[in-house]
């Protein structure tokens, strides 16, 4: 039986904005999450963070309800995570 570790991040990440779509106010939180717990988001939040390859990770989405503007301010988040360097390996 073989095991790999699984990507989190190591602490949490907010990111806020106006949308471009709607003009309402975007904010959306990214928590680490325990290992074996997998992506805790709704809508386009938890699209985007599937397609990132972290697999622990939770998230709410706060304020607007317009799914390309969170999807966005989920991206965003991700991209300042990646420059700063963030994520951690699970066990």
């Amino acid at each position: 039986m073989s095991f790999h570790k699984q990507k989190t991040i190591n602490k949490n990440i907010q990111f806020k904005g106006v949308g471009l779509h709607s003009g309402k106010f975007a904010n959306v939180i990214i928590k680490p999450a325990m290992a074996g717990s997998g992506v805790l988001a709704g809508g386009s939040v938890r699209t985007v963070l599937e397609l990132s390859g972290i697999q622990n990770i939770s998230a709410k989405q706060l304020g607007c309800d317009n799914l390309l503007n969170n999807a966005r301010a989920t991206m965003c988040a991700l991209k300042s995570i990646k420059n700063q360097n963030l994520f951690n390996k699970v066990d």
